[in-house]
């Protein structure tokens, strides 16, 4: 099943961007193809087209993917000539009726195109979006963008947030994790002025270590969870304990706007040493 964009064969154009592909289905299984990528660079100028969109939904109780052993892409498009670049990945989101509507799997992948300032897929580049999956996973040299006013949430359990190495995440909106562990190998960009990361845990109460980058408003809420620091935390807006606690097992927080706590901060000593708060704004606990 192909969708592809078009690679030109004359002209100074960019590739044409993949189109869509919408699967519903019972059950999956074969070894084909599911192909969205975009098309590849004119003869003269122009850069690669952006991978396309597919989504597969299972509808079937106890169906999975595991019969499925073909590939399913959506690549950008590839460039000869060095002024231009290749495009940007597309997006795959991949269901079963076990998981449920909107817990399904978001994957954000781009082979091993190569990576430009700039070159970036976009939860949503128009409007404001609300987007809820499952899981995430960037790979392949792959840059994911959360716009200004766009909120993703991750509610899947366990590991439910990938980034590989060589790719990179940026926040520039509303991130709400659900999960309780995080595989950050590539670059996450929590720190972009106005954004929010929303540490909400599970209702089964595990624990949660947050990620080991800067932020800018940080939020962890959920009664009766512990959040804890795995390493010093800078976060350059506010700083707010909903419910929950925040343990700093002894690694300092540098706070540039206000930290708000409604529950419990625990600046207990630990691996990090002796716990230093440093708050630029007020304190309100």
């Amino acid at each position: 099943i192909s969708a592809n964009g078009t690679a030109l064969v004359a002209g100074g154009y960019s590739g044409g961007s993949g189109g869509s592909i919408y699967i519903t289905a019972a059950l999956i299984s074969g070894a084909g193809t599911i192909q969205a990528n975009g098309g590849n660079e004119g003869v003269n100028y122009g850069g690669g087209g952006g991978g396309g969109r597919i989504a597969i939904i299972l509808t079937n109780p106890g169906s999975d993917f595991s019969g499925f052993s073909g590939a399913t892409t959506a690549y950008g498009g590839t460039y000869t000539n060095s002024n231009y670049r290749d495009g940007a990945a597309g997006t795959i989101y991949k269901q079963t009726q076990a998981q449920g509507t909107n817990n399904g799997d978001l994957i954000i992948n781009n082979s091993t195109r190569s990576v430009y300032t700039g070159v970036v897929t976009d939860l949503d580049g128009q409007d404001a979006n609300l987007t809820t999956v499952g899981t995430l996973t960037v790979g392949g040299n792959a840059k994911f963008n959360i716009g200004s006013d766009d909120t993703l949430t991750i509610g899947g359990t366990g590991t439910a947030y990938v980034v590989n190495t060589g790719t990179t995440f940026v926040n520039k909106g509303t991130l709400s994790l659900v999960g309780t562990t995080f595989t950050i190998d590539g670059t996450v960009d929590f720190d972009d002025s106005g954004n929010s990361v929303i540490y909400t845990g599970r209702s089964d109460d595990s624990g949660v270590t947050l990620i080991n980058t800067a932020y800018h408003h940080l939020t962890v809420n959920n009664s009766g969870t512990i959040f804890s620091l795995g390493a010093e935390l800078t976060a350059n807006g506010n700083l707010t304990v909903t419910a929950g606690t925040l343990r700093t097992d002894g690694y300092e927080i540098d706070c540039n706007g206000n930290v708000d706590s409604d529950d419990a901060l625990n600046a207990s000593n630990g691996n990090g040493g002796n716990t230093t708060i440093n708050v630029a704004g007020n304190w309100d606990m």
